[in-house]
């Protein structure tokens, strides 16, 4: 029993090292991420284990270790598989316009998460004392892919040395936005081609091109 309990505290302070050091959590200050990880519960999976949504509630969690696939049930019971997470990745019910999507995650390899308490995100989230950390951590948690990509170009632009205008130049990837955005490649192209349709982005030269600086704004701060 004491050996279980030692085992399990050293392998919980392993996974909080962990993320850390990637994902959306290494972007944020050391006493934020402290503070995200407060009250956190470590959750191992075997490889082929499941974890199944009974219900829409969310209790969002961050893998520190492992692979895992959110999927849904086909015809025949056969599983549709929609995205792969991997260490650093934020897990959270799918849903598409309000509407529960994902249906579990299963285990691709022995994976290991850390379950966040979703009340203490709430209040983090409502909290103005960290300003503009607590916004990026609302968004990353709360807010769609298209709003956390729009905001992470708004930072890239604000840390240049040049104020955004139309005509401002960031030179991104989709994978490096999906890396900064809890997302994953294909899904973030699609939300590019989407703001250049919407005349938000443009293209040149394989650098993205602000279009509309104000719009990009609105897309941020949609919810």
């Amino acid at each position: 029993m004491g050996m279980d309990l030692a085992r399990h505290k050293s392998l919980l302070s392993e996974a909080q090292a962990r993320v850390r050091q990637t994902g959306f959590l290494r972007r944020l200050p050391p006493a934020l991420q402290e503070q995200v990880l407060e009250g956190a519960r470590l959750v191992e999976y075997p490889a082929g284990g499941s974890m199944i949504y009974r219900d829409e509630r969310r209790r969002p969690a961050l893998l520190a270790w492992g692979l895992l696939r959110s999927y849904l049930t086909w015809r025949d019971d056969r599983q549709l598989t929609l995205v792969y997470h991997r260490p650093g990745d934020l897990l959270e019910v799918l849903r598409v316009r309000g509407e529960l999507v994902s249906e579990g995650l299963r285990a691709i390899e022995p994976s290991g998460m850390l379950q966040l308490d979703l009340a203490a995100m709430e209040r983090l989230a409502r909290a103005r004392r960290l300003g503009l950390a607590y916004s990026a951590l609302a968004r990353q948690t709360f807010g769609t892919v298209r709003q956390r990509v729009a905001a992470d170009l708004l930072e890239r632009a604000a840390a240049g040395t040049e104020s955004l205008r139309t005509g401002h130049e960031l030179k991104v990837s989709a994978q490096q936005l999906a890396d900064a955005t809890g997302s994953v490649r294909e899904v973030v192209g699609r939300v590019l081609r989407q703001l250049r349709l919407s005349g938000v982005l443009g293209t040149e030269a394989r650098r993205l091109v602000v279009r509309d600086p104000a719009g990009l704004q609105r897309e941020a701060e949609a919810g």
